[in-house]
């Protein structure tokens, strides 16, 4: 099959987020695929309107572009304290220490290291373009019991069978670099509500707990029942699953995210969490089999977006025939993907701290990597909160800043982000 050119994504994504809605008929989004996977190009939008649209996700796709690279450099830059620190616990066992989960959020994006090259960029906005036309294609339906407008299987079958291993794992690179944007804002309203808890009037702390709680104070015990599961001890393990769901909402949401003051963060998080539903990482479940092979070229040094880069063939230990699922976080392909391994050219391997970094990653064990997107193991902040009653008054306020209060859109599309 042709490879588009790496232009025809901007002109694909216009034509997508113009068109593609839910409530438009199956087949259109079936037709649209298959122009999309044929390799034809796409008008140039005329229109104003298309065009400012345009211009204005190009920007997006631009800065996220370089807020990645500005986030794994500092990660290149740090990443033994962020992977390779300890601390001791109660039984002596070494455990990682709490990660910085801010890298560059709102810092000053110059890096020491090279800029980004022509093809680094180019494969990264790919990337990125190609993460946004999944969500596009296959949005949140909430008239669905699970939210979903399409199976897992379906949208295995309809998009990620038609790319090649590499070219999926480069979006699925993107989805782990969203979860983790999405897993520090988390974390860090996870300190805020640990503080807010300490800090209220009236709070006690009894220990042993004891089997009924004293008269007027209320538990920090099932804080799932309180719509705070991302915190809840019980719903630790789906924690990851609400995340990608978050990331699910796409770019634009991502982008105010980010650059959210912390109380908007907090009001953004709450309306899109604890759910869950079928995306990419249910759909890479499915084990299907590519239908395009993947080649390997003659020069790897070459950078030739049109294959896998340097990162890919020196890493990877997946069979080309298999792509590499999401949350398996023991495999060296989540390390990795933290430090961007599928977008960088071989120059930037030649580097010795870079080629250091990657190569310690592929050797990174569980107890190193567990703590970088609140896998289950780790203490949640119900957990940390064993033994602490709040005044019922105090109870209320904290489940009212920090509780879910999600509403299901009548139309995914029809966020206040997408009319700035």
């Amino acid at each position: 099959m042709e490879q588009k050119e790496y232009s025809d994504d901007l002109i694909l994504i216009a034509k997508v987020y113009s068109c593609l809605s839910p409530d438009q008929h199956r087949r259109l989004v079936l037709d649209f695929l298959n122009d999309y996977f044929d390799g034809g190009a796409f008008s140039m939008p005329t229109e104003e309107v298309d065009l400012i649209q345009l211009h204005r996700l190009y920007s997006r796709v631009s800065c996220l572009a370089d807020r990645f690279f500005a986030d794994v450099t500092h990660r290149v830059k740090n990443w033994k304290e962020l992977y390779m620190a300890k601390l001791k616990t109660s039984n002596g066992e070494a455990t990682p220490a709490t990660a910085e989960r801010s890298d560059s959020a709102k810092g000053d994006y110059k890096s020491q290291h090279s800029p980004l090259s022509t093809t680094e960029r180019a494969r990264l906005e790919r990337a990125i373009l190609r993460f946004e036309i999944y969500y596009r294609v296959f949005p949140i339906n909430p008239d669905s019991d699970d939210l979903s407008t399409y199976t897992a299987g379906e949208q295995a079958e309809l998009f990620i069978s038609r790319l090649s291993t590499w070219e999926v794992e480069e979006v699925t690179s993107i989805h782990h670099y969203y979860s983790s944007v999405v897993a520090n804002i988390t974390f860090q309203l996870g300190e805020e509500l640990e503080q807010a808890v300490c800090s209220a009037p009236g709070m006690m702390h009894i220990d042993p707990r004891p089997k009924s709680p004293p008269s007027g104070l209320r538990s920090l015990l099932a804080l799932e029942l309180r719509d705070m599961a991302l915190w809840s001890e019980v719903d630790n393990e789906a924690v990851p699953y609400y995340i990608s769901y978050i990331t699910s909402l796409g770019l634009y949401f991502l982008h105010e995210l980010v650059h959210a003051s912390n109380a908007r963060q907090a009001e953004l998080i709450s309306q899109t969490t604890s759910v869950s539903r079928q995306f990419l990482p249910e759909a890479l479940n499915e084990n299907i089999r590519p239908v395009i092979g993947t080649k390997k070229p003659e020069n790897i040094a070459s950078n030739d977006i049109e294959f896998a880069n340097f990162g890919y063939w020196t890493f990877k230990r997946s069979s080309d025939s298999t792509y590499i699922h999401v949350y398996r976080p023991t495999s060296i392909h989540f390390p990795l993907r933290e430090f961007g391994y599928m977008f960088w050219d071989s120059d930037r391997f030649a580097v010795s701290d870079w080629m250091e970094v990657f190569k310690e990653a592929s050797e990174l064990r569980y107890i190193h990597i567990a703590n970088r997107l609140v896998w289950p193991g780790q203490p949640t902040v119900e957990e940390r909160l064993q033994g602490i009653y709040l005044l019922h008054a105090e109870m209320q306020k904290i489940q009212q800043k920090f509780g879910s209060k999600m509403e299901l859109w009548g139309d995914p599309y029809d966020f206040e982000f997408l009319k700035d």
